[in-house]
């Protein structure tokens, strides 16, 4: 059995996020910055500023009236929600593409993402302490060790699916049997590399770890969306195990069960809408 530290070694340059994003993330953190100082950085990437306006003047959305403009759209939607749609561009941009004779589906690893975006950012509504922003990147992004895998280590990772077939196991516990670790690693590896905040990098990195869904919110929001989204038939690709609800995750959301009906149909308004954010954000 293969460590699969060994495989990260081997990759020998990970990839960057665009310097466009990586100022973003800054100037949000920044108490002293403006709307007007996004708006400048933002407006050097005439790519990003146009899939921007898209999204903002999308459905997904659903604004009174048409933003014309970069500033405009950061004084309606505030800086943080500015942030998740210019990562989610970004790293769109730099893994939407599917790999020549690759094996694995982007196409259904990045719908699993969105819905899972989606369901994220529901259940941190519900749960106080949890940036619903944060939520949502931290949905989209907490598998991107595995496209990481998928041009870095194509062999492996179709031993991985092949091994999740044979087992019909999850994907997460065919790459543990295997490896003996999983693309969480991977995963916090490349939020660092791009300077991801501390409480996403560590939410993408510990998505997978059993037990801390029992007491923090934002490892039992990943458990319960996960149940979801193999309910609502997004479930990742590579991944054959049922849906079974953790009841330590429901409990520590502080969850009823008369809070399960109206959560679905919210997120079913939001995954409905979020294919619209999908097509525009893999859009060239």
């Amino acid at each position: 059995m293969k460590d699969i530290k060994v495989i990260v070694e081997r990759i020998e340059e990970l990839p960057t996020l665009p310097q466009v994003a990586s100022k973003v993330m800054k100037l949000i953190d920044d108490p002293n910055s403006s709307a007007t100082d996004l708006q400048r950085v933002m407006s050097r990437d005439a790519a990003l500023a146009g899939k921007m306006l898209k999204l903002v003047n999308s459905a997904f959305y659903g604004l009174p009236h048409k933003v014309s403009n970069l500033n405009q759209a950061i004084v309606l939607l505030g800086f943080n929600t500015i942030k998740s749609l210019a990562l989610s561009v970004s790293v769109f941009g730099v893994f939407g593409k599917a790999k020549p004779g690759g094996k694995f589906d982007r196409e259904r690893f990045w719908r699993h993402s969105v819905g899972s975006a989606c369901i994220y950012r529901v259940l941190a509504r519900k749960v106080q302490g949890v940036d619903p922003e944060t939520a949502f990147v931290a949905g989209l992004l907490h598998d991107i060790g595995k496209l990481v895998l998928d041009q870095y280590a194509p062999e492996e990772l179709a031993a991985i699916l092949a091994e999740a077939e044979k087992r019909q196991c999850a994907f997460v516990d065919a790459e543990r049997a295997l490896f003996g670790a999983d693309h969480s690693i991977i995963g916090g590896q490349l939020a660092d590399r791009w300077g991801f905040p501390d409480v996403l990098a560590s939410w993408i990195k510990q998505h997978h770890t059993a037990g801390l869904e029992e007491k923090d919110p934002r490892i039992a929001i990943s458990v319960f969306s996960d149940y979801l989204v193999k309910v609502k038939g997004i479930a990742a690709s590579g991944s054959f195990d049922p849906a079974i609800l953790n009841k330590a995750a429901w409990t520590c959301l502080k969850l009823e069960k008369t809070d399960l009906p109206p959560i679905i149909v919210e997120v079913n308004q939001e995954i409905k809408l979020a294919d619209e954010m999908l097509a525009i954000g893999m859009s060239k």
